[in-house]
């Protein structure tokens, strides 16, 4: 496993747990992880295409 993989598991939960914990929101961890998810979907895309080119 890469590194890229690891942060695209890991970054996502860490992302919701401490927004969770800051602003005690659930809709708001839930955005965040939803926000957080997009962007790393997006760049492995884009490196997934640039690897194969």
């Amino acid at each position: 496993m890469n590194i890229f993989f690891l942060l695209f598991l890991i970054m996502p939960i860490l992302g919701f747990i401490s927004v969770y914990l800051i602003t005690g929101s659930l809709i708001n961890a839930i955005v965040a992880l939803f926000i957080i998810d997009v962007i790393f979907t997006t760049l492995f895309i884009i490196r997934r295409r640039r690897a194969t080119q």
